[in-house]
């Protein structure tokens, strides 16, 4: 998706009522922005993470024990992250607080 815009021209298109999206903070942002002027419901999964591990055979096994809820998710560094799902939330907006940072790590 090119922008928050397409996103919810999309919707409109296959008259969804809901949409349920995995992308960058940003882009949430927008997205609930639009999606709020159009009468479009966003869902946000809310994921608990199982283990981290850097066993396949592990990750596999924890993933065969509940497939209709578990993912795995690889990290930069190898490490697999299997996470169950919980429940859906309704995207209301997001917030990004930023201040000004003067170089230094304290």
């Amino acid at each position: 998706m090119a922008s928050a815009e397409e996103v919810v021209e999309l919707a409109k298109k296959y008259n969804a009522k809901i949409v349920i999206p995995i992308l960058p903070l940003s882009f949430l942002a927008k997205l609930a922005e639009e999606a709020r002027k159009n009468s479009l419901i966003v869902l946000l999964s809310k994921m608990n993470t199982v283990k981290t591990t850097k066993d396949l055979r592990e990750a596999t096994r924890l993933i065969d024990e509940a497939p209709d809820k578990r993912a795995v998710s690889t990290m930069a560094d190898g490490t697999l992250k299997v996470v169950e799902f919980q429940k859906f939330e309704k995207l209301i907006a997001v917030e990004v607080i930023t201040e000004p940072w003067d170089g230094r790590i304290t």
